[in-house]
Order: C-alpha cells, then sequence, then structure tokens
C-alpha cells in the first residue's frame, strides 16, 4: 500500500500576485476581503464596510 500526500502549501508574496490569473468577479471579490477568516489570514476574512461602527 502506498500513501501519497497530496497536500499543497503555495507561499506568495502577497495575494495580489493572483489577481493577473481571475476573472473580473473574483478579482473583485479578493480585492474587497470577502471571505471567510481572520483578519491577516489568505485569503482575508475582514469586512470593513460591513461593521463600520467597529463592531
Amino acid at each position: 500500500m502506498f500513501i501519497v500526500d497530496t497536500d499543497v502549501h503555495n507561499y506568495w508574496s502577497s495575494a495580489e500576485v493572483l489577481l493577473p490569473y481571475l476573472e473580473p468577479y473574483w478579482r473583485d471579490f479578493l480585492v474587497r476581503g470577502e471571505k471567510p477568516g481572520p483578519t491577516g489570514s489568505f485569503p482575508h476574512g475582514h469586512r470593513p464596510w460591513l461593521h463600520p461602527e467597529g463592531f
């Protein structure tokens, strides 16, 4: 029996290196930060416009 590890970890200098390869919809999604996860993560999870009061 053979086991193959297919878990891939990509390390980019920043998320912006992906922008030229994304369709406009996904490019906007990345730029606006509408992804799940904590602030400072990749992909970024914060939505400053959703909670303008800083909640």
